[in-house]
This record gives structure tokens, C-alpha cells and sequence, in this order.
């Protein structure tokens, strides 16, 4: 996905990036205090990266950047990945709780 050849744009985000950091067509890597690569930039515009503060936090950054086609989300170790969807679900219900709160104050 990451080093794909059809100009698709895309983020991943991941739970290591240190093997990507070594893939030919990675051009840049950003390492935080401890040494540890937390994103890879790649060639052709893709992106890899460790959700610092949080994945909510991290789909929603990417989102807003509008630079990626696709967001890819890895689930290697969690068994059970509605865990993940439910974390996205939720913040949809509190913002259309607020909108709807404020629309009830106008």
C-alpha cells in the first residue's frame, strides 16, 4: 500500500515504523527523544506513522491535512477490532450531540 506505483496517496498508521524506515522507497524518517522512528515518508507521497497522541487524534490530522486518498489504520494484535471502530463512533455521537445542542440553544 505504501509503495504503491499508481499515485495513490496514503497513510498508515501503524504500531512500529522501524522496519519501514529501512524499505528502498522511504526517502525520510522522523525519530522521537528515545530514538525511535515514528514516521516514515515515502517517494511517492505515502505516509507511516506511530499515533502519539492518540488514533482519533492522529485519523483526524491526517484527514484535515487533505494530502491522502486513504488512511489505513493496522490492527495487528487486537483482537477485536470493533475496539477501534467503537473509538471513531463515538466521537461522531459527541459531535452531533453538540451540534445538536447548539442548535436547540439558537
Amino acid at each position: 500500500i505504501l509503495c504503491n506505483k499508481e499515485n495513490v496517496k496514503c497513510a498508515a498508521i501503524v504500531s512500529s515504523c522501524a522496519d519501514l524506515a529501512e524499505c528502498p522507497e522511504a526517502c525520510k524518517s522522523s525519530k522521537n527523544e528515545e530514538g525511535d522512528v515514528t514516521e516514515v515518508h515515502f517517494k511517492n507521497g505515502c505516509k507511516a506513522m506511530i499515533p502519539e497522541e492518540g488514533l482519533t487524534v492522529a485519523v483526524e490530522t491526517l484527514a484535515q491535512s487533505k494530502k491522502f486518498s486513504a488512511i489505513v489504520v493496522e490492527n495487528v494484535g487486537t483482537v477485536d477490532s470493533s475496539v477501534i471502530a467503537s473509538e471513531f463512533v463515538a466521537v461522531d455521537d459527541e459531535e452531533e450531540e453538540e451540534e445538536e445542542e447548539e442548535e436547540e440553544e439558537e
